[in-house]
């Protein structure tokens, strides 16, 4: 969506201060991206103590030992503080964007920023429900988090 922005704003006209932002939120989405792909290998601590407690249980219970997950445990793990940079850098260009929409500029920063704040919950909420249907296991407290 932030490139598509670009498309727009550059086949119309541009505010360099939006412009350099947007660009800017790539980058450091882009730079998260490539380091979860690179370190998606390790897993996550708390994931692999519950995936080897249910599997020591189901193997108690049933005698069935189950192949267990492959984690790389020398690997290091994604560093979370990068998904908020990234956010970060993507609320500057919401501010920046609010400001070059005209004025009241109070008022049009308001409606970005609701609005970028809207289009993320909702395209979370609908990830998350989407994940919830192809995946039979997920426990029901991701699901009932929002709604709290």
């Amino acid at each position: 969506m932030a490139a598509g922005s670009l498309v727009s704003a550059f086949a119309t006209e541009p505010t360099w201060t939006r412009e350099t932002a947007t660009m800017a939120f790539i980058a450091v989405g882009l730079g998260s991206l490539v380091v979860s792909t690179i370190r998606k290998s390790a897993g996550v601590a708390g994931q692999r103590g519950m995936v080897d407690r249910r599997s020591q249980r189901v193997a108690a219970m049933t005698g069935i030992d189950r192949d267990e997950q492959r984690f790389d445990r020398d690997a290091a793990e994604f560093p979370p503080v990068l998904d908020l940079i990234t956010a970060g850098v993507g609320l500057v260009a919401v501010l920046f964007g609010g400001i070059a929409a005209g004025d009241p500029v109070l008022l049009s920063v308001t409606r970005a920023m609701v609005g970028a704040l809207f289009l993320g919950v909702v395209s979370d909420a609908m990830l998350l429900g989407h994940w919830y249907l192809v995946q039979p296991g997920l426990a029901r407290g991701p699901i009932l988090e929002p709604a709290r």
